[in-house]
């Protein structure tokens, strides 16, 4: 129970406010914003690659789950530029523990990414974000 509040709701929380809240700003006084929102999903993307240590995946799994978060990050960081600070980085957090709801209700035991229900889900979500991000990124210059 207590690691299911921390995977779903303070983690989230947690990583949307030192992605989005901090270091999207510092990349933005530094590089135009779709070059900023790119190297936060980035970094977002590799701060995944910890879960490499977790028994339950497997190697081509986090490699996925890397990438996918990669493009989930690139997004929350143009939805946080298009929207502003605050209310950005609070609608990642939303979105952020929605999708990790999700991935704890799908993902039960060892999970790789042949497992068909893993497949559907990653390619699920990267069209969604994939879409969202390409609609957003014409608000973002």
């Amino acid at each position: 129970m207590v690691r299911g509040m921390e995977l779903v709701l303070l983690a989230p929380a947690r990583e949307e406010v030192v992605f989005r809240g901090f270091l999207l700003h510092i990349f933005r006084n530094r590089m135009k914003g779709r070059a900023a929102c790119l190297c936060c999903g980035l970094f977002f993307g590799m701060a995944h690659l910890t879960n490499a240590a977790n028994p339950r995946f497997t190697w081509s799994f986090v490699m996925v789950q890397v990438m996918v978060a990669s493009v989930i990050g690139t997004f929350l960081s143009t939805r946080t530029m298009a929207t502003g600070r605050e209310r950005g980085t609070a609608d990642a957090v939303a979105i952020h523990v929605v999708n990790n709801l999700f991935a704890s209700v799908v993902g039960t035991g060892r999970m790789d990414v042949t497992d068909w229900y893993v497949m559907v889900s990653l390619a699920q979500t990267t069209c969604l974000f994939g879409y969202l991000l390409q609609r957003d990124l014409v608000v973002v210059a």
